[in-house]
């Protein structure tokens, strides 16, 4: 989930999400849903950039 915009969003961890093996979608797990309806997915980082 992402509040705010820009430099100043600030994002929480509500879940993970797993491409198929196809490549034409993904299982999602959430954890918590966002209480403004907005959910961000997006690539993950290489982990050398995850610092």
């Amino acid at each position: 989930m992402v509040d705010g915009e820009g430099d100043n969003a600030f994002w929480t961890k509500i879940g993970a999400a797993w491409e198929h093996k196809d490549g034409k979608g993904f299982n999602i797990l959430l954890t918590a849903m966002p209480l403004n309806g907005r959910l961000v997915i997006r690539q993950p980082k290489p982990v050398e950039d995850q610092r």
